[in-house]
């Protein structure tokens, strides 16, 4: 969702979540934290990209357990509901204007709520938790905010992500299409403060055809629900 239009949602596609999981599960204290403890997405949308990246490809339905998430719009209520036992789910709820639990936090916050950023870095120092969020890697080329909320580490996805679908002016149709204008990173604050910003790059992974097919699905889902709103 966005600042300007609340309810619109842009899905985290499969591969950007399988990219920070191999990058978690090459250190032995992210990858206890990945396998081992509770994980929550305040702006989860359908859940599908916290699925992959907690889950894995194919991980356990018990990995349900370990997952929560909070979203503002009902209409991925049934969603939601599919991937994060109901107990663990909170839909039409404003993660702004609640807590969030004690859990390590992985997200792609609506776009234009830059508050988002500092409440993930305080999250993380304050609960001794990791705080992950997809963001475009122009947003920390404006003036101060680099220094003023530096993550630990940023992690430069290889290749441009597509996010889903737009309409395509000179044909007409609704394509799904890739963000040619921007990269995106991972940025990542750790329960404890490291002296300096740690850069890396995040290959490309091989995401399963089933995957990238239920990633469509939804996206199709999420442009017509953003049509419908504005009808």
């Amino acid at each position: 969702m966005t600042a300007r239009h609340p309810l619109d949602c842009y899905l985290s596609p499969p591969c950007t979540a399988l990219a920070l999981r191999a990058h978690l599960e090459a250190s032995p204290e992210t990858a206890e934290a990945l396998h081992g403890w509770h994980w929550h997405d305040p702006f989860a949308g359908p859940a599908y990209m916290f699925e992959t990246l907690v889950r894995g490809v194919d991980g356990p339905p018990s990995t349900r357990l370990r997952m929560s998430a909070r979203e503002l719009d009902t209409r991925w209520g049934d969603e939601i509901c599919r991937r994060v036992y109901p107990a663990h789910a909170r839909v039409g709820e404003d993660s702004f204007e609640h807590d969030w639990p004690r859990a390590h936090v992985a997200t792609n916050f609506p776009y234009g709520r830059d508050e988002a950023v500092q409440r993930l870095r305080d999250h993380a120092r304050t609960h001794g938790r990791y705080a992950c969020a997809l963001m475009r890697t122009d947003w920390w080329q404006h003036p101060g905010r680099f220094e003023e909320l530096r993550p630990d580490e940023l992690l430069m996805l290889t290749w441009r992500p597509g996010f889903g679908y737009r309409l395509d002016r000179a044909s007409g149709k609704v394509v799904f299409s890739t963000d040619r204008y921007t990269g995106y990173v991972w940025a990542l604050w750790a329960p404890r403060p490291a002296a300096s910003c740690a850069f890396a790059t995040l290959p490309r992974p091989e995401v399963p055809r089933a995957l990238r097919d239920e990633h469509r699905r939804l996206a199709r889902m999420a442009y017509d629900m953003a049509h419908a709103e504005a009808a």
